[in-house]
C-alpha cells in the first residue's frame, strides 16, 4: 500500500479590511492624544490658573484633565456631567452658554475636533465672535474664547447687541400675545424671566418672576438642581400661581433640568408649546391620561 501524502495546508486568510480598520483606529487614537497634548499646552499658556473653562468635549474626560484649571463639559446637565447630546440649534447653544457664564464660566474651549460647531451653529459662532475675544486661535489645535473679555470689539458688538435686542423684544411681545389669547384674564403666571420685568407685563394677568426671592423680585440666580427648581415652583403654586410660562429663550431649562421637566410633564397640563415663542403649563391641572 502506498502512503498518501497529505495535501499542503492552505495559507491563512487575511482580512485586509480588518487590518486596515485596526490601523485606522490606532492612528486616530494617536492623533487624538497628540491633539489633547497640544490643547493642554495652549490652555496652560492662555488661561489663568484656577480659571473656570467650558470645553466642547463630546464627553471626553481627557479634556477635563488640565492642571490648575477647572474644566467642565459643554453642553452639560444640571450635575455638571456631559449632557449626552448636542444643542438642538444655535439658540439652545447660546442660552446654555450664557447660563453657564452667569454661573461663573470664564472661558470656552473648542478643540479642533469640534470646529464643525462653528459651521453648523452659525448664529452661535456669530454670538461668540461678536461678543467675546478669542485669546487663542489655532486651526490645528483649538480656539479659546474669554467669556469675560469684550474689550476691543467696538461697533461689531453694538450692532450684534442691537440686532439681538430687536429679536428679543419681538419675542416678549409674542409671549404676551399667546398668554392673552389662551389664559384667563385673572390668571397668575410664573415666568422664567431672567429678571426681565417686560416678560411680566401680561395685560390684566399677573406675572411673577421665576425664580424669585421672598419679596417676589427676581432671585438673580438659577436653581442649583432640579429638586430646588421643583420645590420653588411648588411653593409658588401654593401661593397662587396658576400657570408656568417658559419663553423660547429659556427652553434649555427643559433639557438642563431634566427631572424638573419630568415633573412638569407628570404633574401639570401642557397648555401650549410653540417652538418659536413659549411653552405654558397649567399648574393646577394634571395631564389627561
Amino acid at each position: 500500500m502506498t502512503s498518501r501524502s497529505k495535501p499542503p495546508l492552505a495559507p491563512p486568510v487575511v482580512d485586509q479590511n480588518a487590518g486596515s480598520a485596526v490601523t485606522e483606529v490606532r492612528r486616530e487614537r494617536l492623533e487624538n492624544r497628540a491633539l489633547l497634548s497640544r490643547v493642554r499646552d495652549v490652555v496652560g499658556r492662555v488661561v489663568p490658573a484656577d480659571a473656570s473653562v467650558l470645553a466642547i468635549s463630546r464627553g471626553d474626560a481627557g479634556l477635563l484633565e488640565i492642571a490648575g484649571r477647572r474644566i467642565s463639559h459643554f453642553p452639560q446637565n444640571e450635575h455638571g456631567v456631559y449632557a449626552g447630546f448636542h444643542p438642538s440649534d444655535s439658540t439652545a447653544a447660546i442660552t446654555h452658554l450664557e447660563a453657564l457664564r452667569a454661573r461663573g464660566a470664564e472661558f470656552l474651549l473648542i478643540p479642533a475636533t469640534a470646529y464643525w460647531w462653528m459651521k453648523h451653529y452659525k448664529d452661535f459662532r456669530r454670538h461668540l465672535e461678536s461678543r467675546y475675544r478669542a485669546v487663542s486661535r489655532d486651526e490645528d489645535t483649538c480656539i479659546v474664547f474669554s467669556l469675560a473679555d469684550r474689550a476691543g470689539l467696538g461697533e461689531d458688538v453694538q450692532s450684534a447687541d442691537q440686532e439681538g435686542a430687536q429679536g428679543y423684544r419681538a419675542l416678549v411681545g409674542q409671549v404676551r400675545e399667546v398668554v392673552e389669547a389662551l389664559l384667563p384674564a385673572d390668571a397668575t403666571s410664573i415666568v422664567v424671566s431672567g429678571g426681565d420685568e417686560a416678560l411680566l407685563n401680561l395685560g390684566t394677568r399677573k406675572g411673577w418672576h421665576f425664580p424669585q426671592d421672598d419679596r417676589g423680585a427676581y432671585a438673580g440666580f438659577y436653581p442649583a438642581d432640579s429638586l430646588a427648581a421643583i420645590d420653588h415652583l411648588e411653593v409658588l403654586r401654593t401661593k397662587g400661581g396658576d400657570y408656568f410660562v417658559i419663553p423660547r429663550t429659556a427652553f434649555w431649562w427643559l433639557t438642563y433640568y431634566r427631572e424638573f421637566a419630568d415633573h412638569l410633564a407628570v404633574r401639570c397640563r401642557l397648555v401650549t408649546r410653540q417652538a418659536h415663542v413659549c411653552a405654558i403649563y397649567a399648574l393646577k391641572e394634571r395631564p389627561a391620561r
